[in-house]
């Protein structure tokens, strides 16, 4: 059920991670959970809209954003405090994905309801401008420069490129199948690594063209995806009910060096700063 988790800059400080409720069994409600990034221990959690679907920390003032799609809100909240500060309400677009950008500080947010993006300010809460990309866009990456931003529609399948300095729509990736995930840029902002669920595969995008190159193939399901510090490793999560496990790729080669069973649907991954460990949903 959790979707997403944020680290702090220290290695190991706190992981913020969202607990999504979308079953008919469960509440019209989700959580945020605050964890020991040391220990794994539960230190608190704060409910939030319906469906919870993504968070962002934003920097100046220090505060977590998370939009809830099935609330057409984002709550914001303290994460030192915890407290639930506001809901900046956005009806009718359901906002799903959101990053900040590196380049001006900037949150960016896809509204799947509406084919946009939406630009908030961060100390103000309040939506500046969006741009159209069409179809559902579900979450939304950047380069490290800031330069561009890469939002990606599972249900095209494709992914939207955008110069986030002149905020405008440069091109539109189409990808075959109908399941892709989850996308990460390279730490030298060369290359975005996407994972296409239903065709067991990695595809890569070379940024400074937005050229789709040869995908890497892999194995069963891959969903969740994260690079290391060094540009060196891929850690792929595949998605399975039972058996689930995750692998870590060298890039060089195309490799799996290693790999980690869990129990079930690796979601989100994340990597510490220092490259030591890795936080699996």
């Amino acid at each position: 059920m959790a979707l997403s988790l944020i680290q702090n800059a220290t290695a190991y400080s706190y992981v913020y991670v969202v607990n999504s409720y979308v079953h008919g069994s469960n509440p019209d409600w989700s959580t945020v959970a605050k964890i020991d990034g040391e220990d794994l221990s539960l230190i608190e959690t704060v409910e939030v809209g319906d469906n919870a679907h993504s968070i962002a920390m934003v920097q100046s003032p220090n505060r977590l954003w998370v939009t809830c799609p099935d609330s057409d809100h984002i709550a914001v909240i303290n994460p030192s405090t915890m407290e639930l500060i506001d809901n900046i309400e956005i009806e009718g677009k359901q906002p799903t994905g959101i990053a900040v950008s590196p380049y001006d500080s900037r949150v960016y947010v896809t509204f799947s309801e509406t084919g946009e993006v939406g630009i908030f300010h961060p100390q103000e809460m309040e939506l500046i401008s969006s741009i159209h990309v069409g179809g559902n866009p579900s979450s939304i990456t950047f380069t490290p420069s800031g330069a561009k931003a890469y939002a990606v529609d599972y249900q095209e399948p494709a992914v939207y490129v955008i110069d986030a300095v002149r905020n405008a729509l440069i091109t539109t990736l189409n990808f075959p199948g109908h399941a892709i995930q989850d996308a990460i840029a390279s730490p030298d902002g060369s290359t975005i690594y996407l994972a296409n669920m239903d065709q067991n595969k990695i595809e890569v995008i070379r940024t400074r063209d937005d050229f789709i190159l040869a995908p890497m193939e892999t194995s069963l399901h891959p969903r969740g995806i994260a690079i290391s510090p060094d540009g060196q490793y891929l850690f792929l999560g595949h998605y399975t009910a039972t058996d689930a496990y995750v692998d870590m790729i060298r890039l060089s080669d195309g490799q799996v060096v290693s790999t980690a069973s869990i129990p079930s649907n690796p979601r989100c991954i994340k990597v510490s700063s220092d490259g030591q460990r890795i936080f699996v949903t």
